[in-house]
């Protein structure tokens, strides 16, 4: 996670991949929707997106995730990685800075990229439906992409409320972990 973290601090390179994890993350919830932790995937990578912060908050949010994945015995290395990066990342104190994200205004940037990525991404499943290659190629094929803009429809109205929903679990959650932090030895 903090390799990670680092790597796609590189703008570039951030991009590339928050591109693709969040068609990965699509492709997941494609399969089944209803599973929180796909939607905590998706929340995550959308985090990701947000400037200047955006890979500080991923990699935050991922250890965080690991840790309730793992259960309590990992909690105390946890809150000890997620200080370091926030102070590696020169925050100020770290408990502070986590306690006070505008963890509403992160979910409202993140719907509203969430739907921009998937307007574009069925606009151009649209206009690939349209063009004469792609009818010669796939031929009665073509229903599939009919599908699939239909899937993206249905996981953009799912998002409006899930992704807030998650957003409010992992601030919760950090607040919980916070709870644990003993004050840095100087």
């Amino acid at each position: 996670t903090v390799v990670g973290s680092i790597i796609t601090a590189i703008p570039v390179v951030d991009q590339i991949a928050d591109i693709r994890d969040v068609i990965a993350n699509l492709h997941q919830l494609s399969k089944d929707s209803t599973d929180k932790w796909k939607w905590v995937a998706l929340a995550i990578t959308l985090i990701g997106l947000i400037p200047v912060l955006g890979s500080l908050l991923k990699g935050v949010f991922k250890t965080l995730v690991a840790a309730i994945r793992k259960g309590g015995n990992h909690a105390d290395e946890a809150i000890h990685l997620i200080l370091a990066m926030v102070r590696g990342a020169g925050k100020g104190d770290p408990v502070k800075w986590l306690k006070s994200l505008p963890m509403n205004q992160y979910a409202q940037q993140s719907v509203s990229r969430f739907l921009a990525i998937t307007d574009k991404l069925r606009d151009g499943i649209s206009d690939v439906r349209h063009m004469w290659v792609a009818k010669a190629v796939l031929g009665d094929k073509m229903q599939r992409l009919v599908l699939v803009e239909k899937q993206i429809e249905r996981l953009q109205k799912q998002g409006k409320e899930k992704i807030p929903e998650v957003m409010r679990f992992l601030k919760q959650e950090l607040d919980k972990l916070l709870e644990r932090a003993k004050p840095a030895k100087i």
